[in-house]
């Protein structure tokens, strides 16, 4: 065997020899590039790690950090939780050059949004021209987003399964995403391995809608728009109080149901979840209050029935307009109260025909004006004359 080894070897032409000692120079090259490049990223994270950091402190939100080192360096930290045990997204903008997992602020050239929300944010910040793709045109209310829509400007570039990567490799936007919790990242992970800029936003997670809200800096930070989100942060602040603080010397607070059943079970909104805390603060009293999920809670019809069949306003009954057509769905919801005396109230009032819908685009971003819809729901004789944006009743 080994005569036989020498005689192959002996009889290889001398330019396939040359064309193989090419190769194995080459991918000992591209190994040290490699190397390289790693070792580097390495280092330049050390780099920015390595500055002495101070933080802009936030108000309520826990899921991200805007820090500044001196006058020429500032970052933004995202955090999978409020731990901070976590960080799922890093941005940089200084002298520093980006490399690794730093996405450097300055090189952002517009945004691919994965969610009508963040449009909603970009879009209160005056800075909606930035968007170049959205995951499902459809979904868009704001008028002056889909005008750049019907003209062209922001295209759609699918979502999921569906999910574009070959325009977005090519335009190389940072790409707005998110995992939902218990959700497969399989996005997230191949916008990582294409080397897709990406803001990981975990704004859902926060503790309280203000908390969420307050993700306005984040997008002022990336778009170029610093001062006009804390100006505007801070009138929702404002607003939001002064209609918690009316409607914390209302003596008689309401009972209050959300939700309706969907694939058989009832989905109710969990007692630490944002919606139960906004019925806390318009005056309300929540059924599932002392729950301690921030998410949906799954229930069979009769639990939450027996529950709530006295309670005297019902909110978010899926996506019905009358009173017809809840019953129609299901006969058994007739039998509660609040259908009875129609205190049902729906948060659709301003949708496109589409299935695009404000309260999802902006509301998220307002939480103030979904508090004082919600409060003229449950005291309509004590905001007489006023009108709701977001919430109308089911008739």
């Amino acid at each position: 065997m080994e005569h036989v080894v020498k005689v192959v070897v002996s009889i290889v032409p001398m330019a396939m020899k040359r064309r193989n000692n090419l190769t194995i120079l080459f991918l000992a090259s591209l190994l040290g590039l490699i190397s390289a490049c790693q070792s580097g990223n390495t280092n330049t994270n050390a780099k920015i790690d390595g500055l002495a950091w101070e933080e802009d402190s936030t108000l309520f939100a826990k899921n991200y950090a805007i820090q500044y080192a001196g006058k020429k360096h500032q970052r933004l930290l995202v955090f999978s939780s409020a731990d901070r045990s976590d960080t799922v997204s890093r941005f940089y903008t200084g002298s520093i050059r980006c490399k690794g997992e730093y996405v450097c602020i300055d090189s952002i050239q517009g945004f691919a949004s994965l969610s009508s929300t963040y449009v909603g944010f970009l879009d209160a910040l005056n800075a909606s021209n930035q968007i170049q793709f959205v995951d499902e045109t459809d979904y868009i209310y704001s008028k002056r987003v889909r005008k750049s829509i019907d003209d062209k400007s922001i295209q759609e570039c699918g979502s999921g399964e569906q999910l574009n990567f070959e325009l977005l490799l090519g335009a190389k936007p940072l790409v707005l995403a998110y995992q939902i919790e218990g959700g497969d990242a399989a996005i997230l992970n191949r916008l990582k391995k294409l080397n897709i800029p990406h803001l990981n936003c975990t704004d859902f997670k926060e503790a309280s809608p203000l908390g969420r809200a307050e993700w306005l800096k984040v997008f002022g930070l990336l778009s170029g728009k610093e001062k006009e989100a804390k100006v505007l942060f801070n009138e929702v602040l404002e607003h939001y109080n002064e209609t918690k603080y009316f409607c914390a010397q209302i003596i008689e607070k309401p009972t209050v149901f959300s939700g309706s059943v969907f694939g058989g079970v009832w989905n109710v909104s969990g007692g630490k979840s944002f919606l139960a805390q906004l019925i806390q603060d318009a005056g309300g009293n929540y059924i599932f209050a002392q729950d301690t999920e921030r998410l949906n809670v799954v229930l069979p019809f009769e639990k939450v029935y027996q529950r709530s069949k006295s309670a005297a306003v019902w909110l978010h009954p899926s996506y019905y307009h009358t009173l017809k057509e809840i019953a129609t769905e299901d006969e058994r919801y007739a039998l509660f109260e609040a259908y009875q005396n129609k205190r049902v109230y729906n948060n659709n009032k301003m949708e496109n025909g589409l299935g695009g819908n404000a309260y999802w685009e902006m509301g998220v971003l307002r939480p103030d004006l979904i508090l004082n819809d919600i409060a003229q729901c449950l005291h309509p004789a004590l905001f007489q004359g006023n009108t709701t944006i977001f919430y109308q009743p089911v008739d």
